[in-house]
């Protein structure tokens, strides 16, 4: 976070400090702007060993890189954990809130999630299991319960991973290694990263660990 935040102040100062006879002062400062509230930084990954568990710091949720949202309790990471087991992987991931519905599926369908609460593991391959939630382009209030558990590797596909379990801020699930037999190699983890993200109105809201 610390990152985060000396980046986002060095692009301030070079927001702040544009020379006033430059002339394209009005271009660069726009997409100073745009940097500032449109984009996030890539997590930093930690040290993985199974069982895992980790604390994150309540009320670090971004808007881009500086601005701090309200009412986005469901996106501020609290803790989790995660159990690899001999034919199943268990995940927990508690948030500040977790409302009964969202608004979903108000930006266009673009190839990047609208909603994710995710981990993503890295060793020879990199695997991201979570909540990923996809526009479709028909806005409607969607329940939480019904976001989809969704396994990458390498960036390719592999299908869905369990139902959501929600009780209070918590939530779980679980990821079957017979249905997604490729699940054996997390046990290879070496480093791993968790991140929530909502992009919304062209905003970039997210919190990671």
């Amino acid at each position: 976070m610390q990152g985060k935040i000396f980046i986002g102040l060095s692009l301030i100062f070079i927001f702040q400090c544009s020379n006033p006879l430059d002339k394209k002062p009005i271009q660069e400062n726009y997409f100073n702007y745009l940097v500032l509230t449109t984009t996030s930084l890539p997590c930093h990954p930690q040290s993985y060993e199974s069982p895992f568990q980790f604390n994150d710091t309540v009320g670090d949720v971004k808007a881009g890189f500086l601005n701090s949202p309200s009412d986005v309790g469901y996106l501020d990471l609290v803790n989790g954990s995660i159990y690899d087991q001999l034919d199943k992987i268990e995940f927990q991931l508690k948030v500040e809130t977790i409302p009964d519905t969202l608004n979903a599926n108000l930006s266009s369908v673009n190839g990047s999630p609208e909603y994710e609460w995710s981990f993503t593991f890295r060793s020879d391959h990199t695997y991201k299991i979570g909540i990923v939630h996809y526009s479709n382009g028909v806005p409607e209030r969607m329940k939480f319960q019904n976001f989809q558990i969704l396994v990458w590797k390498n960036e390719i596909f592999l299908g869905g991973c369990g139902n959501l379990a929600i009780q209070g801020d918590k939530i779980h699930w679980l990821c079957d290694k017979n249905t997604i037999p490729q699940l054996g190699e997390i046990s290879q983890t070496k480093s791993i990263f968790i991140e929530s993200k909502q992009v919304s109105q062209g905003l970039v809201y997210s919190d990671c660990h």
